[in-house]
């Protein structure tokens, strides 16, 4: 027997706190169309809820995300690449000091067009870290 229900006839307000939960919703059921503005938030969301399966391509985007909302200890090893981040997204500011290790690094992934002026000083190379290969034209 199928139950037809008026569109709005049931609302948040009309249901008990912590009624409906997830295994109550059908499949896709519920989308954008339904929700509200600031309706889900994280403090609404059990620990582990929304997981990346859960977000379609491009779903969050820096614009959905408070400052400070992603830190390191939310991502996994290596789960954020360089082809994730828009040019210009990530710059010393936001890096820690030691965050980057040259090991880390791809051969030629970093090059004199990725510094400012002045950005690397004799005082931040390693030990034979520049030698005739690397100042070959």
């Amino acid at each position: 027997m199928a139950l037809h229900i008026a569109e709005g006839a049931i609302r948040s307000q009309h249901l008990a706190e912590g009624t409906v939960g997830s295994e109550q919703l059908a499949e896709e059921s519920v989308g954008e169309a339904q929700l509200q503005a600031q309706a889900v938030t994280s403090e609404k969301l059990a620990e582990g809820a929304v997981t990346a399966i859960h977000l379609a391509e491009e779903a969050v985007g820096g614009r959905h995300l408070a400052e400070g909302a992603v830190t390191a200890i939310h991502l996994e090893e290596r789960a954020v690449r360089g082809w994730h981040l828009v040019e210009g997204a990530v710059t010393t500011e936001h890096l820690a000091e030691g965050v980057v290790d040259g090991s880390r690094l791809a051969e030629g992934s970093v090059t004199t067009a990725h510094l400012a002026p002045g950005a690397v000083g004799v005082e931040q190379l390693a030990e034979e870290a520049v030698g005739p290969a690397q100042l070959q034209a």
